[in-house]
């Protein structure tokens, strides 16, 4: 039954992309566009570095550096507190990249692995920042500061201990810059495929609460667009970052592809950091 009702709904989108092709074509050259201007300088540059450092034990820095107080806080072991301040650097879905990093490497469990994807969904902060709304700092606040609220209420009880020292990799630097640069444009070219396919969906609907939902670069661009309150826009920006759209869920699901992560708890705090951020915005803006 579930094949049957998959084949029916992509002839039906294949039908409508027949009958709105010049609108479909003209859709992906857009959604390209804003894929190569503005998210794949910005996370491929960050995916190669995050490899680099891996590989060279940056994570051992980290440890040292913040271990103690991100275990005190959230509860959480030195890996899963590199993966959240990177996340918080280089934005979605970066998380889920670091997230099979380390499960790759044995330095995490699922359970884990299970426990950080709840909290490290981030935005890059300079799209936030130029955004095209006025105060992105208050929007910046609002959709960082939910995910430390979750953090704070999934927290488990755990005594803090230092992690074994990850031992520096034995490649010479060229060979680790190349699988980086590859391992980077893999994931990147997936998500690529993902945010067209959702965007294209999104072009052939003229609900905007499915334009909301389905892609989240467009929605943005549609409600910054709006000719409304400022306040308002700001609260769906902020909403819409925050949930992320079924596309962001998609490319981080799919970069964690064969992992045993569970969508529902994932999906439960996207919800609530939605509806916490937006909060959040109405009173701070």
């Amino acid at each position: 039954m579930k094949r049957k009702l998959i084949i029916l709904l992509t002839l039906y989108i294949l039908f409508k992309i027949f009958l709105n092709y010049q609108i479909i074509q003209t859709s992906i050259y857009h959604i390209s566009l804003i894929f190569f201007k503005n998210i794949f300088p910005a996370l491929f540059i960050f995916f190669i570095i995050s490899s680099i450092l891996i590989n060279y034990g940056f994570v051992n820095i980290i440890a040292k550096l913040f271990g103690k107080f991100f275990c005190l806080v959230f509860g959480i072991n030195s890996y899963q507190t590199y993966i959240l301040i990177m996340s918080m650097l280089s934005g979605l879905p970066s998380n889920a990249k670091y997230i099979n990093e380390m499960l790759d490497n044995n330095l995490i469990t699922i359970k884990d692995a299970n426990r950080i994807i709840l909290f490290s969904h981030f935005a890059n902060p300079l799209f936030i920042l130029f955004i095209g709304l006025n105060k992105p700092h208050l929007i910046l606040i609002a959709h960082y500061l939910p995910n430390f609220i979750i953090g704070l209420f999934t927290r488990e009880k755990t005594e803090y201990k230092k992690e074994q020292a990850i031992k520096t990799s034995n490649k010479n630097f060229v060979d680790i810059l190349s699988t980086s640069i590859i391992s980077s444009f893999n994931v990147l070219l997936s998500v690529l495929g993902l945010i067209i396919i959702f965007y294209t969906l999104s072009s052939l609907t003229n609900s905007f609460i499915l334009k909301y939902i389905l892609e989240m670069s467009s929605s943005i661009t549609y409600i910054v667009e709006l000719n409304t309150i400022e306040k308002i826009k700001a609260m769906l920006v902020t909403g819409i970052l925050s949930f992320g759209g079924i596309s962001v869920h998609m490319q981080v699901f799919a970069i964690l592809n064969k992992k045993k992560i569970r969508y529902f708890p994932y999906l439960l705090a996207r919800l609530t950091h939605f509806m916490l951020s937006t909060l959040i915005i109405y009173f701070i803006y």
